[in-house]
């Protein structure tokens, strides 16, 4: 399991795990004990958390990496605010996990929601194996994009040779067939 494969569904609580796909939505399975399945549809926001970043001053940080922060930081023995912790606290929480977020943008409710989603993670799946980056899919990208722009040549468009219209058999002095259905009845 990895943070591109993991979701949260709006007005639904917890995550979900992507188990497959259909046409109209996902088949996500809850990350708990009761692991329900269940339909999504195009009418629900659906967030990976792959693709969850937080606001900073200078740019954006990936979810992946302020979850390895907090993992750091609660080992550290840094404790989780309470889910009614207040704005302080959770601001003050904030600042020693990600101390240059940008708190204009970050709100406290988005803190709560990290929070929440770090305690889940942590309890039903493995936070190591979700934030640790893969060194080898980096170097994989990065050379297959250097081979995709020394390969990469337009392909010459083949030419057809023009269409010639066939000469309208009316035109020429066919005359019109009549076909004459029987029906069968009434003989």
């Amino acid at each position: 399991m990895e943070l591109k494969d993991i979701v949260s569904i709006s007005g639904k609580p917890g995550l979900y795990n992507i188990v497959g796909r259909r046409k109209n939505g996902l088949i996500v399975e809850s990350i708990d004990k009761a692991k329900k399945r269940m339909p999504t549809n195009l009418t629900q926001k659906v967030s990976v958390l792959g693709d969850i970043s937080i606001y900073t001053i200078e740019a954006e940080e990936k979810l992946a990496q302020v979850f390895k922060e907090v993992k750091k930081q609660v080992a550290a023995g840094l404790e989780l605010p309470a889910s009614g912790a207040s704005k302080d606290d959770l601001g003050a929480f904030m600042g020693k996990v990600l101390n240059n977020y940008d708190t204009d943008r970050v709100y406290p409710s988005d803190i709560k929601k990290l929070i929440q989603w770090y305690m889940i993670l942590d309890e039903y799946a493995d936070m190591d194996k979700l934030v640790e980056e893969k060194k080898e899919e980096k170097e994989d990208s990065k050379s297959d994009s250097k081979a995709k722009t020394s390969s990469t040549k337009k392909p010459t468009a083949k030419k057809s040779a023009p269409k010639v219209k066939a000469p309208n058999s009316r035109a020429a002095g066919a005359k019109k067939s009549t076909v004459i259905k029987a029906s069968g009845r009434g003989k």
